[in-house]
């Protein structure tokens, strides 16, 4: 009964693979298809017929970022104000009635009683705590699947769905404050619920990176995945004050809820009506094959496994878990059909990628400690903030641009369908890291660890900005390894290694803070600059990783092109 309805399962997928493969060209050229799904370059890719305005390019996407960027940093403080008024309010109504007049607004509740104490403080920190565990978690559910998902059916949608996401989250923001006598706050996590079931910011950066990978040549992809990494420090540093500034004129914390809003609707109905999709035709119908018959592939060999007294319900949820498995997505990182040093590249540079994801969750700790030991208020927590961002663009702007064109080179000027017939011609293998790469990223990884480690030791503000201004120009770390990781895989596997980076990043949003929070909990007393020494390690690891790193050799490609044969040949008996 199992082995009958594994059977027809694999029917249907196959029927699905011919069906694709009808919308190929029949006649006039021969094909020449790899393991991966792609086909030589003998076949027209649909992008090069399109007129200008339809034809994909990074410029489509750079604008849009850079406002919703700036949104998300302008957010960031409304979000913990309206949070705080809220819980303040339920706060002093549960143990001080009588101190609260009910006729006040919710602005001026922090004017009549004090919100600044111990007890409202915990609680919104458990509350902000909360709500990202809930959309880191959701979000690592969805991520993955929404990369896989971006190759077959193209970019514009995961990035349409995570904008749809942020809107129906800033839209809970607002009915919460403009109905809170009704709504409980947990309604708060309602919006959480969309955003991360819809990818939240971790999806759309992958499928941004997805589009850039498309229409950018791997020469300059470093570059360019640093043009979005300078357009959200950039929102991170300007959004605060941005946001500060409006709510001080408007006297309402909203309208940043507003703003956000419709920032996320034009962007919304931008990606879904106007912006050009990077991917043809052709590339989806490669990406849909590879993925029906990697199905089938591992349907053969669950086959060959099943026990034929297997009953349907049990065969049935062996499939289920198998769906459910969020990890499964991370078999990207362990491709079987690639050259060795490939193999160890990627095993090495996900290893790199996770020391740097570590980052991610100590800023919350960053500001405590200074906080502590150095009695900051948040005027000077903004300055630290703008310095960090600044530095790190103007290395993202400026600096890196400048070196990869001195090492690399005046690369040709090439529209993004040439760079897609290009891939083509070459039939997508991957090409690897080069020596540039690895010199960046080992850079950034030292630059990384010398900055944690200048900001234990710091006795000064000044000390501790300096530590501050080190690690802005380690911001060529994250590009550069972005770039690198889709060197190592085929074209046709960009959206899905991106979205399981994306689980990483999601993974990483939940246990890192949870990890330096209660690290920094027990050691404050003590040794407070003890989390500093531990990221510091963690970089100093990293670096020590990226020492294995090795550049592709000729020998490597040659035995990879020869791998892709003997696959195709398999294919073929």
């Amino acid at each position: 009964m199992s082995a009958d309805l594994l059977g027809a399962e694999l029917e249907d997928e196959y029927i699905i693979e011919a069906a694709a493969q009808e919308r190929a060209p029949l006649l006039g050229h021969r094909r020449t298809e790899h393991h991966d799904g792609s086909v030589d370059g003998k076949e027209r890719d649909s992008n090069l017929d399109l007129l200008w305005y339809r034809k994909p390019n990074l410029y489509w996407l750079l604008p849009p970022f850079i406002f919703t960027a700036t949104m998300s940093g302008a957010a960031i403080t409304p979000r913990l104000s309206l949070m705080g008024d809220l819980l303040c309010r339920n706060y002093y109504t549960q143990h001080s009635p009588g101190l609260l007049d009910p006729n006040l607004s919710l602005i001026q509740i922090g004017h009549q009683v004090d919100c600044n104490i111990p007890e409202i403080s915990a609680r919104i920190a458990r509350l902000s705590t909360g709500i990202n565990i809930l959309t880191g978690v959701l979000s690592a559910l969805t991520a993955a699947k929404y990369g896989a998902w971006s190759d077959r059916h193209g970019r514009r949608w995961p990035l349409f769905a995570t904008m749809i996401g942020a809107l129906l989250n800033d839209l809970c923001y607002i009915l919460v404050a403009k109905y809170y006598r009704t709504l409980p706050l947990g309604f708060l996590f309602v919006g959480a619920l969309c955003d991360g079931l819809a990818g939240s910011f971790m999806s759309a950066m992958a499928a941004t990176y997805a589009y850039t990978t498309d229409v950018v040549p791997p020469a300059r992809r470093a570059v360019a995945f640093g043009y979005f990494q300078c357009c959200f420090y950039a929102g991170i540093a300007l959004g605060p004050s941005l946001g500060g500034y409006l709510v001080t004129k408007t006297n309402n914390v909203l309208t940043i809820f507003y703003l956000a809003m419709t920032v996320h609707a034009i962007f919304a109905v931008y990606t879904a009506l106007l912006l050009p999709e990077s991917l043809s035709r052709t590339r989806m119908d490669q990406a849909a094959r590879r993925h029906v018959r990697d199905v089938a592939a591992r349907r053969d060999a669950s086959l060959a496994l099943t026990d034929p007294e297997q009953s349907k319900a049990q065969v049935s949820f062996a499939k289920m878990m198998e769906k459910a498995n969020i990890f499964k997505a991370l078999r990207v990182f362990f491709p079987q059909h690639s050259a060795p040093a490939i193999r160890r590249n990627l095993k090495l540079l996900v290893g790199i990628d996770l020391c740097l994801l570590m980052n991610m969750g100590s800023f919350t700790v960053i500001i405590l400690y200074a906080k502590l030991i150095f009695r900051w208020r948040d005027l000077e927590q903004g300055y630290l903030l703008s310095l960090i961002g600044g530095s790190r663009v103007i290395v993202l702007l400026g600096i890196l641009p400048i070196v990869v064109r001195l090492v690399r080179g005046k690369q040709p000027k090439r529209t993004p369908e040439e760079c897609a017939a290009a891939n083509a011609q070459r039939g997508n293998e991957p090409e690897g890291a080069d020596m540039l790469d690895i010199w960046l990223i080992r850079g950034s990884l030292l630059f990384e660890s010398v900055a944690f480690a200048s900001m234990a030791l710091a006795k000064t503000s000044a000390g501790f900005y300096l530590g501050g201004a080190l690690s802005g120009f380690a911001g060529v770390g994250t590009p550069t390894l972005q770039s690198a990781l889709t060197k190592h895989v085929y074209e046709t596997e960009t959206g899905q290694l991106l979205g399981a980076v994306a689980l990483l990043q999601s993974l990483n949003r939940v246990a890192s803070p949870l990890l330096f929070g209660f690290l920094y909990s027990l050691t404050v007393k003590r040794m407070p600059a003890v989390v500093f020494w531990l990221i510091a390690s963690l970089m100093l690891g990293g670096f020590l990783l990226s020492t294995g790193l090795r550049q592709t050799s000729r020998d490597d490609k040659q035995l990879l092109a020869e791998n892709d044969d003997d696959v195709e040949q398999s294919h073929l008996y």
